[in-house]
């Protein structure tokens, strides 16, 4: 500190000339002065005012039933599939299809539970993060180098839906456990 620097360190007076009252009564002539720019406070409670419930408590239920509806189509797609004629595919092949519907069918029971209520159902909430991301980057992965043709394309759409899905639920996610 230089010599003949002094920093004072006491308080002002907030009596009726300090910077404090003056400070209060400028900013009170500012607001009658600009009233009409100025936003007047709702006295409306939120509950009651459908607009204030945040994006994501709404949007979480619509994906999460389109996340159901996404694995009841693999569901069906899978038992369809097993269901060709039996020199088609093998006897363990049909099982795996069999057991991967009866999980889908699990997966669509637990969203449409999820979509109900989302914020008392955190746990399907993560169980569909963690569905979609790996059904994403698998999607990925068979697609840059393990399917050709239509195989492929189906495995293109799934790795796209999932992705989307991934996404939103990830982006609403905040919003809808905040309740």
């Amino acid at each position: 500190m230089r010599p003949g620097c002094r920093i004072e360190l006491r308080r002002k007076p907030e009596g009726p000339g300090s910077d404090l009252a003056d400070s209060v009564r400028r900013f009170g002539a500012y607001r009658r002065m600009h009233a009409d720019r100025m936003a007047p406070p709702t006295t409306e409670p939120a509950a009651a005012n459908e607009d204030a419930a945040p994006r994501g408590s709404r949007l979480m239920p619509i994906l999460l039933r389109l996340a159901a509806l996404l694995s009841g189509s693999w569901a069906v797609v899978l038992v369809w599939s097993a269901a060709a004629p039996p020199g088609l595919h093998a006897p363990t092949a049909r099982a795996v299809a069999h057991m991967a519907a009866i999980g889908h069918l699990g997966l669509v029971l637990l969203f449409l539970r999820a979509a109900a209520n989302p914020s008392a159902e955190r746990s399907a909430i993560y169980v569909a993060l963690l569905v979609f991301g790996l059904r994403a980057a698998n999607g990925t992965y068979q697609v840059l180098y393990c399917l050709d043709g239509v195989a492929a394309l189906a495995s293109l759409i799934d790795m796209a839906l999932s992705l989307a899905l991934f996404v939103g639920i990830t982006n609403t996610l905040a919003d809808a456990l905040r309740e």
